[in-house]
């Protein structure tokens, strides 16, 4: 047990909201109970999702070190510190995704506990522009090719395989057989519908936006044959998805944060030979969340992309894309007052 009483966190003239480039200055205030002796006393700035997902945790950012050395018994001590606030990832009040940033501080104590107290923070979208972290797992996202169904000679391969095993493995008739014509019927009358209009393109621009601006959704193909279409959409989606647990209990969830389908074209007959170019304007919500990725916490944006021939099934394509923090917009649901944000002493199974 620690000689050193539970550290804490004053911010001077703390704010509601901090903007990336911002200084966070303060004072961690340690009282020892008895002589202690400290290896460093640190503390720097860091990130922590919760919710329904496993805990995600940034790298601490801009750690000091404060102090080293003996602290005296019953002498309360003040170490000032002056921290600039990172570039993001952004704080976010989801349904299942939270997004928390806390001033961190940790003594070292030698064959003891280290002590260590965390102070909550909200880091907000900056009034202008400014280039921002998305979190450690984004990538930027790539611009559609074509994803073709799976061709029809590696159908007719799986289910020869199938036949093999079965022969070798009889009790296993009753699985293997039904499990590969479930699948490939699908698939190759999906690719008899793609089979049908030729070559396609799928274009998307621009691929990364504000929330508040649009993106355009563009098709073109020239059929080979007649082909009967019924519909092609291109719907909007924004979700949250989470991983929970680990192995065989892994699972994932997901909540939706807003979906908006858009038709480019319902009930036509397409020419062979003739081709056809058709559009859609997607439009994000002013207020929605911004991208958001980790090792097991999302928020993110997509397009997914739908085809139907009549009389055959509904081929689907999902293309992501970049939802940028619209300057200004908070994303968060906590409106307290500073005062109101608690110290925490760390603990593993703090979610949010």
């Amino acid at each position: 047990m620690s000689n050193l009483s539970p550290l804490s966190i004053q911010i001077k003239d703390e704010k509601r909201a901090y903007y990336p480039g911002d200084e966070i200055t303060g004072t961690v205030i340690a009282k020892p109970q008895a002589d202690t002796i400290c290896r460093k006393l640190t503390i720097a700035l860091n990130w922590r999702t919760g919710g329904m997902g496993n805990v995600d945790e940034g790298k601490p950012q801009g750690e000091i070190t404060l102090f080293s050395g003996t602290l005296r018994a019953g002498v309360p001590q003040e170490f000032p510190f002056s921290l600039t606030v990172p570039p993001g990832p952004l704080t976010y009040h989801g349904n299942i995704v939270y997004v928390n940033w806390y001033l961190h501080a940790q003594a070292d104590v030698p064959w003891a506990f280290d002590p260590t107290v965390r102070r909550e923070f909200i880091l907000a979208s900056p009034q202008d522009p400014v280039p921002l972290d998305l979190g450690p797992s984004y990538k930027p996202p790539k611009h559609p090719s074509s994803n073709e169904p799976t061709p029809w000679w590696l159908i007719i391969l799986l289910i020869l395989a199938a036949a093999v095993a079965t022969w070798f493995f009889p009790c296993c008739l009753f699985i293997i057989i039904p499990a590969v014509i479930f699948w490939a019927i699908p698939e190759y009358r999906k690719w008899l519908q793609v089979k049908k209009l030729g070559k396609r393109v799928l274009h998307i621009e621009p691929q990364q936006a504000y929330a508040g601006e649009s993106i355009e959704v563009s098709f073109q193909y020239q059929a080979t044959s007649r082909v009967d279409l019924e519909f092609i959409s291109a719907e909007l989606l924004g979700q949250e998805r989470v991983e929970s647990g680990s192995g065989s209990n892994r699972k994932t969830h997901k909540h939706k944060i807003f979906g908006n389908e858009e038709f480019l074209l319902r009930d036509a007959i397409v020419t062979p030979g003739i081709p056809g170019s058709h559009r859609a304007t997607l439009w994000f919500p002013k207020d929605a969340a911004p991208t958001f990725a980790a090792s097991n916490n999302w928020v993110e944006w997509s397009v997914i992309f739908r085809l139907k021939v009549r009389g055959y099934g509904v081929w689907e394509e999902t293309h992501p894309v970049t939802l940028w923090p619209t300057p200004g917009v908070e994303h968060f649901k906590s409106h307290r007052d500073p005062d109101d944000f608690d110290e925490h002493e760390d603990t593993d199974d703090e979610d949010v």
